[in-house]
Order: C-alpha cells, then sequence, then structure tokens
C-alpha cells in the first residue's frame, strides 16, 4: 500500500473514482461508517441548486425585458395611430 491509498478513499466506482484526502471524506460522512452520500448530495446539490435558481432569475428577467419591449413596441404603434 503506497502512501496515496492510505491518504484517500475512493468515493465512486473503480472506473471513475473520485478520490478525496481523509479529513475531507470524514467532514462528509455522517454517524454510520462508509456512508458519504449526504456529503455527495451536500457537495454537488447544493451548488446546483444556486446554479439552477440563478439560471431561472436570469431567464425570469429575459423575459420581463421582452415583454417591455414589447409594450414599449405597442405604445409606439397606438401613439404613431393617433398621430396619424
Amino acid at each position: 500500500m503506497n502512501t496515496a491509498d492510505s491518504q484517500s478513499i475512493p468515493v465512486l466506482s473503480r472506473s471513475g473514482s473520485l478520490l478525496l484526502p481523509r479529513p475531507l471524506l470524514g467532514f462528509f460522512m455522517s454517524r454510520r461508517k462508509g456512508c458519504v452520500s449526504a456529503g455527495i448530495h451536500t457537495l454537488f446539490h447544493f451548488p446546483l441548486s444556486i446554479f439552477i435558481g440563478l439560471q431561472q432569475e436570469l431567464k425570469h428577467r429575459q423575459i420581463k425585458f421582452y415583454e417591455k419591449i414589447h409594450d414599449s413596441e405597442m405604445l409606439v404603434q397606438y401613439f404613431s395611430r393617433i398621430l396619424n
């Protein structure tokens, strides 16, 4: 066993294993030995949920922006009809 094996524990499958240092792995582990699902969930889900929330907010603002452009075009058409 070399030092890299003793310092890291494979978290995922052997084909695409993610190696975490023992202190970091210990931080993400729950009370039951070997349970890292809560840590993996925290590690990936939280930043992903922030990204999805920002993406939805930007989409909402983009829709609002297009609605304002559409409303302003409607106003221009309305006033042009009144003035003609």
